[in-house]
């Protein structure tokens, strides 16, 4: 980053009064840290603009310190989903897109260059060209067209190689189309290669192969272009069809159909399979990645080195214990407290509280009752009690379901008796956050 140096203040800045110029000297010293004259390796100093510059502006406003795209509220600002959705647009809107699902234009009978004529059956074989030039523009196109017709049965191939150029650039292509026609039905396929280059400094190419099957028409194509006189390039590669799939190689004694031969899928569609209706997406028998973000997804079995959990939403159990007894009284006595912090966007829907602890009365004491429950931030939300025998320890256990909602919680155990006296230990309180 350029920077212009902040210099110090001189003697002659007519600064008098120290305390003024002190005041003066720090902003001074902190201009020239901010401007990176001073500060080297570990402690030079990077701002704002700065950081955008590495990362990029997009990159920087939508990263936090665990590299998580977020909102301030909590969430991610921006979903998987709606990223895939504006991809998927911005394919469909594309021209290769749009012309790989438009239909082959058919081959038209040739009006000369008939070759034979047998009762129903005709031959024709036409070759055309086309010239036009002047002092700005140079055209020709060459056509070869191959018919082949018995009653309403055709076949027919049809070639054409075309050449332009003018003072504002230059366009080459060849478009060969095959085409079999039974009464009205007709099936074809359109190989179209072009390039294109203009004199302020675009260039372009593109391959497509499509095919039109009763009026259905799949295909696949590559385009390459650049921004004109900038030069950034850009490319596509894109497949119209109901099934993608890369496989290896085929090699002599290989058994059809072998799994591991065919590592990715992708289905347009849903189809059946094994009676059940299966949605359409990317199948892969196995895949291999360094990072990936999703929305949502279901696991059936995962081994998962480490994993983080935002905001304790989902089974991630808080647990408090105390061991050393406590004398229970008349007035409640906690034995035990865990604190639950549920940011926003990712509070559980419930969570589950559960509890236990072991008491002794006192030798000698008789029957007595002890009351026991559960605080959320000073509110009950679970209470009990049983009946107690002198000389006999008793051990209660339990659970309360719970709402707590967005924020930081205490929860607490206590314990009271009026009747009898006795220790209370072992406390035990468990805070598990359930599904969202």
């Amino acid at each position: 980053m350029a920077n212009n140096v902040v210099p110090q203040i001189p003697d002659s800045a007519g600064v008098s009064d120290p305390a003024t110029r002190r005041v003066l000297q720090a902003i001074t010293e902190v201009l020239r840290v901010r401007n990176g004259d001073v500060g080297k390796g570990e402690n030079a100093f990077l701002t704002r603009a700065g950081l955008e510059d590495l990362l990029g502006s997009d990159n920087f406003n939508m990263l936090t310190e665990d590299a998580t795209p977020v909102s301030p509220s909590g969430q991610r600002r921006v979903r998987m989903a709606d990223i895939i959705r504006d991809l998927q647009n911005d394919i469909a809107g594309s021209p290769l897109y749009i012309q790989l699902g438009q239909a082959i234009d058919m081959i038209t009978k040739p009006t000369t260059g008939l070759l034979a004529r047998v009762g129903r059956s005709e031959l024709y074989l036409q070759n055309e060209v086309v010239q036009r030039i002047n002092d700005g523009n140079a055209f020709y196109q060459s056509s070869m067209t191959q018919w082949s017709q018995t009653g309403a049965n055709v076949a027919a191939i049809r070639t054409e190689l075309t050449t332009t150029t003018s003072q504002a650039g230059a366009t080459a292509s060849a478009v060969t189309t095959l085409s079999s026609t039974v009464g009205a039905n007709t099936a074809a396929i359109s190989l179209n290669l072009s390039t294109q280059a203009t004199i302020n400094g675009y260039l372009g190419a593109q391959f497509t192969l499509r095919f039109d099957v009763g009026g259905r028409v799949s295909g696949f194509g590559f385009s390459a272009t650049n921004a004109g006189a900038a030069g950034a390039s850009s490319s596509q590669f894109i497949v119209r069809a109901n099934t993608f799939a890369i496989g290896g190689p085929g090699e002599p004694g290989d058994p059809v159909g072998t799994l591991d031969a065919i590592p990715f899928i992708v289905r347009t569609q849903s189809f059946v399979s094994n009676g059940t209706t299966r949605p359409a997406g990317v199948y892969m028998p196995a895949a291999f990645m360094g990072y990936f973000v999703a929305d949502a997804g279901h696991i059936g079995n995962a081994t998962v080195d480490t994993i983080k959990i935002a905001g304790n939403a989902v089974t991630i159990p808080v647990n408090a214990f105390q061991g050393a007894p406590i004398t229970l009284t008349s007035t409640t006595q906690d034995l035990a407290s865990v604190v639950v912090t549920y940011a926003a966007g990712f509070a559980p829907q419930k969570v589950v509280v559960l509890f236990s602890f072991r008491t002794v009365p006192f030798g000698g004491a008789g029957p007595g009752e002890l009351n026991f429950g559960l605080r959320r931030n000073g509110n009950g939300i679970y209470g009990g009690s049983i009946s107690v025998l002198g000389g006999y320890a008793s051990a209660p256990a339990g659970g309360a379901p719970d709402d707590p909602g967005v924020g930081t919680h205490t929860y607490t155990l206590y314990a009271l008796t009026n009747t009898i006296q006795m220790d209370a230990f072992d406390g035990q309180l468990t805070v598990l956050g359930a599904l969202r």
